[in-house]
């Protein structure tokens, strides 16, 4: 399938959101999530159907000083 990640083209075989944090070794607690428009909490689940063209955006937070 194919997916617009941060405002990148990118072909996937996740299914759900979750299954896309696994396929970038991202930990879902250290991201905030938008999914066509729709921010989610990280308390909200990652069971997020993933659809063909779907525009996702992840911004993962960094500690430093």
């Amino acid at each position: 399938m194919r997916i617009i990640l941060n405002g990148k083209e990118r072909e996937t075989d996740s299914k759900t959101l979750l299954e896309l944090f696994k396929e970038l070794s991202l930990k879902r607690e250290y991201c905030a999530v938008e999914v066509d428009g729709v921010i989610f909490k990280k308390t909200d689940s990652a069971d997020i159907p993933l659809k063909e063209g779907g525009r996702i955006e992840i911004v993962r937070f960094v500690g430093g000083g």
